[in-house]
């Protein structure tokens, strides 16, 4: 178990953004925290340097926070 470099607290749990919702053919994989929300693609390293915010993921795929928690399916 992977935990979360920001809050120290969170684990790093592995999803799947829905081809619909990532704006990409395929699926894409992220990695966020199941405390601070904390998002990372999945070919950037987990740690306190890298990452982005759930709202900011959102904002750039231009959905609402709760349209991106729908549209995800969990890994893992």
């Amino acid at each position: 178990m992977v935990i979360c470099p920001y809050c120290e607290q969170g684990r790093i749990i592995k999803a799947r953004l829905k081809a619909d919702i990532s704006g990409c053919s395929d699926s894409q994989i992220i990695r966020y925290c199941d405390e601070c929300d904390t998002v990372w693609r999945e070919d950037e390293p987990v740690s306190d340097r890298t990452g982005s915010s759930f709202y900011l993921m959102a904002e750039k795929l231009s959905v609402s926070e709760k349209t991106l928690w729908d549209q995800m399916e969990i890994l893992g």
